[in-house]
């Protein structure tokens, strides 16, 4: 029997916000609902929604325009995420 792992709220966030993306298969430039909603939503700080943001943005998946919001990253630059980078998530 293996240990239950203990994921950080940020990274469950992070995995949360990926999966609207795909299962809501939101286009390149979508905006996606802002800190404020997410917060409500998911019951969790605006702090951990801003760096959820944050690793998404390092990752190629988001943009952040500030003073707009976060949108869907161009899928060029997806595609630029190393092995390392992949590994480290």
């Amino acid at each position: 029997m293996e240990p239950i792992k203990r994921v950080p709220l940020v990274h469950q966030v992070e995995e949360r916000i990926k999966d609207l993306i795909k299962e809501e298969k939101l286009q390149p430039g979508t905006k996606l609902p802002t800190e404020k909603e997410l917060c409500t939503n998911l019951n969790v700080s605006r702090g951990t929604v801003r760096e959820a943001f944050r690793f998404l943005q390092a990752k190629g998946i988001v943009e952040l325009k500030t003073g707009k919001g976060a949108f869907v990253a161009e899928k060029k630059g997806r595609k630029t995420i190393s092995c390392h980078q992949l590994a480290c998530s």
